[in-house]
């Protein structure tokens, strides 16, 4: 369903949108790499959106 599902799981990739919550920017900023190294190494995985804030 476009757009996520609004009867799934609350916290959920069924709803559209994952949130990861990391203990400081330093290991966001890794865990943002690393997905981002990812992806266009293997392209056939498509795109992701990535929005980093907070932190110190």
């Amino acid at each position: 369903m476009p757009g996520g599902d609004i009867d799934g799981e609350k916290y959920g990739i069924d709803r559209g949108l994952v949130i990861e919550v990391f203990p400081t920017a330093a290991d966001a900023d890794r865990r943002s790499k690393f997905i981002q190294d990812t992806l266009k190494s293997m392209a056939i995985l498509g795109t992701e959106y990535h929005y980093v804030a907070g932190g110190e």
